[in-house]
């Protein structure tokens, strides 16, 4: 069991790590990057050289110098995209537990109607609607198809604490609904909040590459990473790097955060990991 643990915690260790590495990035980029992201040259569909360590695209443009300068478009973006919708679904999730009868069932089929959609299908609904101008919309957009998702774990996580002493204490002497929601329930999901938030960074990174993939992300003049694989895909067989190492960037960026995001639900909830290894 011992070993086990141990085996974890590296694999958290090594999430935090990774996941230190691709923030950093995204912080100095403009200062390690060898050329700029848009800055042209005569060498098309080069492959990985001293020059190009990652080979260039079809414009002569350094793929590395892209790929970098992605990293931070796409982890601002990710930040803002799970702090907006992860507030959203937080208070749609509150409310559907703290709310009974046919309020509280109309809440919470809300949720189950939002969760009947595939993410990727609500969040091309709602740029139909809103448009694909600027980053406004994608934010939006894939704002709009995490909440429900979160609103389905905090309905959960705030069921028990309803529960509990306190919060029963509170309303027998008279608290408002705000005071026992603000001050009662939502510092005691502050856990559940943080662990989610790290756990969907990935999820929201995967979904925002696959709009930049069919031309709803972004626009054009900004590299994200799913543009660059989607303007390499035409020259797969000839000069494959261009698809290859941006998709290796997504998946190691994925793969960090999910494991920080393993490590801090063991961390701020041991019980998940005796639970996760009891015999």
């Amino acid at each position: 069991m011992n070993r086990y643990k141990l085996l974890r915690s590296r694999l958290a260790l090594y999430g935090a790590i990774m996941s230190s590495i691709v923030v950093l990035i995204s912080l100095i980029g403009p200062l390690i990057a060898p050329y700029g992201s848009s800055d042209f040259s005569s060498k098309l569909l080069s492959p990985p050289c001293k020059n190009h360590f990652l080979g260039s695209d079809d414009h002569g443009r350094d793929l590395l110098s892209r790929i970098i300068r992605g990293t931070r478009v796409t982890l601002l973006l990710a930040i803002t995209v799970v702090f907006i919708g992860g507030a959203f679904g937080t208070l749609w999730g509150i409310i559907s537990a703290y709310k009974r009868g046919i309020i509280g069932n109309f809440i919470n089929r809300s949720i189950d109607f939002g969760l009947s959609f595939p993410a990727i299908m609500t969040a091309l609904f709602v740029l139909a609607i809103a448009g694909t101008a600027g980053r406004a919309p994608v934010i939006v957009a894939i704002s709009v198809s995490l909440a429900p998702r979160f609103a389905r774990v905090m309905h959960g996580s705030t069921l028990p604490i309803l529960e509990e002493n306190f919060v029963l204490a509170a309303k027998a002497l008279g608290a408002s609904h705000f005071r026992v929601l603000a001050v009662h329930v939502l510092p005691n999901l502050v856990a559940p909040i943080t662990v989610l938030m790290t756990i969907y960074l990935p999820y929201v990174i995967i979904l925002e590459a696959a709009l930049s993939f069919l031309g709803l992300g972004a626009p054009p003049d900004v590299p994200t990473w799913g543009r660059i694989i989607a303007d390499g895909k035409v020259y797969m067989q000839i000069a494959p790097w261009l698809t290859i190492f941006p998709g290796v960037t997504i998946i190691f960026t994925a793969l960090s955060f999910n494991l920080l995001g393993d490590g801090l639900r063991d961390l701020l909830d041991p019980r998940s990991a005796s639970r996760l290894y009891r015999k």
